[in-house]
């Protein structure tokens, strides 16, 4: 699911084809960390993707006085400007790796069209934050126009923002639960 909705755009715009063989093991492996001392009550991540929505999130919180820390992938200048204008200094910056591998993969392979599904990466990245921090709640500023898919191809709903809709997120939600504790 995750493959063929996350990528669908990618794949109809560059040509490529939407089956895939994966095989997955029956028992799959379950990871579980060991939980936080700390109170999880109040602690808050909010993904800062450098845009409106990030900077609209940003200041819901601190109309109602919510401590949050901005989780940053990387640090774009769009990305700083929005934790300046907030004047909320809690900051976790995870790598900003994944950019250097897609620049590299543009060299050797070319210049592919079509939205890569970076949400889907940067979920686990802020679950794993989230316990890292001791954090228990993930605020991702997700539209509602992400529910809905562009195009049909084939029969393949194509969404652009397949991983900001609320299926993902739900199906995301119950594989942490499930598997990640």
């Amino acid at each position: 699911s995750w493959y063929v909705n996350g990528l669908a755009e990618f794949l109809y715009k560059n040509g490529l084809p939407f089956d895939i063989n994966l095989s997955v093991e029956d028992q799959p492996h379950h990871l579980r960390f060991k939980a936080s001392e700390k109170s999880l009550a109040d602690k808050y991540i909010t993904l800062n993707g450098g845009g409106k929505d990030s900077a609209v999130s940003g200041e819901v919180l601190k109309s109602m006085d919510i401590p949050f820390s901005w989780l940053t992938l990387g640090m774009n200048p769009a990305q700083r400007k929005v934790i300046e204008i907030s004047k909320n200094a809690n900051h976790i910056k995870v790598g900003g790796r994944a950019d250097k591998y897609r620049k590299e993969l543009k060299k050797k392979f070319g210049l592919y069209k079509g939205h890569q599904p970076l949400s889907l990466y940067l979920s686990f990245v802020a679950a794993m934050a989230a316990e890292v921090n001791g954090s228990h709640y993930i605020i991702a500023s997700n539209e509602k126009s992400a529910n809905h898919e562009n195009l049909i191809h084939n029969g393949v709903k194509i969404n652009h923002q397949y991983t900001k809709s609320f299926q993902f997120e739900s199906e995301l939600n119950n594989y942490i639960k499930l598997y990640l504790n």
